[in-house]
């Protein structure tokens, strides 16, 4: 399958039809690193492109203290525009269990404290008039176990495209460490 587009040095591929299929292509926005010597309760990517309508974040991350939820906040609003239904799995074994919550302020990612986790999520916001909706997973690794959550969110403003994301302690004092990255790709 050839492209039917020629592209010349040092343009950046962003999206292109072949053959009736959209092909889009992640392009890295920016990297947070955060020592354990200056742990955060609180990461932020602000004045991001509104051209960028879909973006994944991924970081590895050590949690520490006493709190016990980590959540994603868009463009600061704090609003209690936000759901999400969450689906817990451990080796501890016993049933999957989940949750759903409605009309909160944040979409839970199902972190908790003094643990090690890998999160990989998707947000996608294609228009002012749409809901955003977030998509992930969440593994986390603690002395006696391990966990997996997969979350489902949304966040119900439709005023706006997304430019800003956050990653933040909402209750208790849960700070992190680690790398955290946002790719995203523009208007699909």
């Amino acid at each position: 399958m050839a492209l039917d587009k020629t592209f010349a040095a040092g343009e950046i591929l962003s999206a292109a039809n072949v053959n009736g299929y959209l092909l889009s292509m992640w392009i890295p926005i920016d990297k947070r690193v955060i020592t354990s010597g200056s742990a955060a309760a609180s990461v932020s990517f602000q004045s991001l492109d509104s051209n960028f309508r879909v973006f994944r974040l991924t970081a590895s991350v050590v949690t520490t203290g006493s709190g016990t939820e980590v959540g994603l906040r868009f463009n600061n609003d704090s609003g209690n525009n936000y759901a999400h239904h969450r689906l817990y799995g451990s080796t501890s074994g016993g049933t999957p269990s989940g949750t759903a919550t409605t009309s909160t302020n944040l979409v839970n990612l199902g972190i908790g404290a003094t643990a090690h986790h890998h999160i990989s999520y998707t947000i996608a916001k294609y228009g002012t008039a749409d809901i955003g909706a977030v998509t992930g997973h969440t593994a986390s690794v603690f002395t006696n176990g391990a966990q997996n959550v997969l979350t489902a969110g949304e966040w119900n403003n439709t005023s706006a495209l997304i430019n800003r994301i956050d990653i933040l302690a909402h209750n208790g004092g849960v700070n992190f460490f680690g790398v955290f990255a946002l790719e995203g790709i523009r208007g699909v």
